[in-house]
């Protein structure tokens, strides 16, 4: 990306000096100084090739440990809570399931 971004003054120079050519035969103030419109040119084409570069480098490792990043070892906490072998958390979900229910069953107001 950075082989493109570094290179990309080189390509757009020569090309907006022969259009700068073609706009002077009708506007021959705004043809001699077309050729300077390419600095703004790059520097949004570098920015966004930049941007997007940023955002797949965040996006490619979900998991390290970001701010951004998926909750694994929570959720992992969670399910083995949830879903554990011990007859202690499940009765103590059943309970806190029950409560939850029963306290919302008596405020609907439907």
């Amino acid at each position: 990306m950075w082989i493109f971004v570094l290179s990309l003054p080189l390509a757009i120079i020569s090309q907006f000096a022969e259009i700068g050519q073609e706009v002077a035969e009708n506007l021959p103030i705004l043809g001699d100084l077309f050729m300077w419109l390419s600095i703004p040119f790059y520097a949004a084409v570098a920015w966004v090739f930049h941007t997007m570069e940023r955002i797949g480098r965040t996006g490619e490792n979900p998991f390290e440990g970001s701010a951004n990043d998926v909750p694994v070892s929570t959720i992992a906490r969670v399910l083995k809570f949830i879903y554990g072998k011990t007859q202690e958390n499940q009765k103590m979900i059943f309970q806190n399931n029950f409560r939850w229910y029963m306290m919302l069953k008596s405020s609907d107001q439907y």
